[in-house]
């Protein structure tokens, strides 16, 4: 009837019998999908956005370009040693302004004391390792010279600049060695009549009389007498040994200081004490 056709328009458009059919049930879900199409594709998006910047975050990790802690640059993830080490070795101490073993020394005796030049070659030998000649007595035209200060001379090479330069240098090392002993000890440039003793030698000391008044030893005779540096001594005195009265008779000496003269230093005459002089 014309009623009831209206009344199954009606619930056709309403969906109530077309979707009681299958083919009425794919056009309905058809129907739902392309209305809600938009929200599903920007929900896929968001999604796939999240997903990727999970990704880049733990990549930047496993690089090292965010966190982990590291003390080494950027990108690489090295870490200090531990304890803070330096990997770079210390710079090691700068080498002599003089090579040691080049600077050959002689050492010479004109205190007029005998045995000092040895002892002054040892005592720079072990100090300060040069390479030392053997020491020996100072002459002028063969006979024996003294001096009242010890002095360091170095050769002057009008060839070499730098020569020159680490003799004095060296020269002065072994000037400051001396002056503990003897504060007054020069530093000059090699004479004449020292280079006719030195040979090849680059520095000479001259031991002279102020160093032999500093070691010259003092010591005590059997008979009580007294021997001083360059002076008299004379006991006077009396001694009493079961009653019976001795006396010493004055004794004037020289006190281990050789009188200078012609031969009296390594030349095999007698130095007046009854014995050859040594350098």
């Amino acid at each position: 009837s014309p009623g009831a056709t209206r009344v199954l328009s009606a619930a056709s458009a309403a969906g109530g019998p077309r979707a009681s059919t299958p083919a009425g049930a794919a056009a309905t879900a058809r129907e739902r999908e392309r209305d809600s199409g938009p929200d599903r594709s920007i929900g896929q998006i968001i999604g796939v956005a999240v997903v990727g910047v999970v990704v880049l975050l733990a990549l930047l990790f496993a690089f090292g370009v965010i966190g982990g802690g590291s003390d080494g640059p950027k990108g690489t993830g090295a870490k200090s040693a531990p304890g803070g080490t330096d990997p770079d070795p210390k710079p090691k101490s700068p080498s002599k302004p003089y090579p040691p073993t080049e600077m050959t020394t002689l050492v010479l005796n004109a205190s007029g004391s005998g045995g000092l030049a040895g002892d002054v070659s040892d005592l720079i030998d072990q100090s300060l390792r040069l390479q030392m000649s053997k020491a020996t007595n100072y002459t002028v035209n063969g006979v024996p010279a003294y001096e009242d200060v010890t002095t360091v001379q170095y050769r002057s090479d009008s060839s070499s600049t730098s020569n020159t330069r680490q003799n004095r240098l060296a020269a002065q090392a072994v000037q400051k060695l001396l002056r503990k002993t003897v504060p007054g000890a020069r530093l000059a440039r090699m004479t004449d009549d020292v280079a006719a003793n030195a040979g090849s030698s680059r520095l000479v000391v001259l031991v002279g009389k102020d160093y032999a008044a500093k070691k010259a030893p003092t010591t005590t005779s059997g008979s009580g007498a007294t021997t001083g540096t360059g002076g008299t001594s004379s006991t006077g005195g009396t001694s009493s040994t079961g009653g019976a009265t001795s006396t010493t008779t004055p004794q004037s000496t020289t006190g281990g200081q050789l009188t200078p003269q012609t031969g009296d230093l390594g030349d095999g005459t007698s130095d007046g004490t009854g014995g050859t002089a040594v350098p």
